[in-house]
């Protein structure tokens, strides 16, 4: 079904790498999709780091008056991820050809309907000391993200079950 995007590259003249618009800017939406998997990753490994069979890791606290608590270690962390803000793209490319391409779209009393779009070869890849520097300027932006409700709800869960056990027996002397 997505043959299509199987393409391999083509080399062209001088050896760079000819490729059309779209493909550029479906390599950049997969980037930035790409960031956002990882930070979804990074929750479900939190998840493996600090339970075990589905159990919290705990810490053992002794308090000065001799009370004890288990503290869950996922209380205890950061769970606020980086996640990607803004994304900025500059880049400077050569336009070799435009095609048309056209695709027949199926509309009531129109059957000769034709949807029409330019397709772009272009050039990437230019020595930077070539043409002014042409090339591709990318900036990205990250803030801090908010942890998704569920993290939340589960930390607050795990805080609200910490139990202050008494200390052990005085001696009696």
């Amino acid at each position: 079904m997505f043959e299509k995007w199987k393409k391999s590259p083509l080399k062209g003249k001088g050896g760079t790498l000819e490729t059309t618009l779209a493909d550029i800017v479906r390599g950049i939406q997969y980037c930035v999709n790409s960031a956002s998997e990882i930070v979804d990753r990074q929750y479900v490994a939190q998840l493996d780091q600090y339970f075990e069979n589905g159990r919290p890791l705990v810490y053992p606290v002794e308090l000065p008056d001799g009370s004890r608590m288990e503290l869950p270690l996922f209380t205890l962390m950061n769970h606020s991820a980086l996640a990607l803000d803004k994304m900025k793209v500059s880049m400077t490319v050569g336009v070799d050809e435009v095609n048309t391409k056209s695709t027949d779209v199926p509309i009531a009393n129109n059957e000769n309907f034709k949807l029409e779009r330019a397709s772009f070869q272009v050039r990437m890849g230019a020595p930077a000391k070539k043409n002014g520097g042409q090339g591709v300027r990318l900036e990205m932006t990250f803030k801090a993200g908010e942890q998704p409700e569920a993290v939340a709800r589960l930390a607050e869960q795990l805080c609200n079950g910490i139990k202050l056990y008494a200390g052990p027996p005085e001696s009696a002397e």
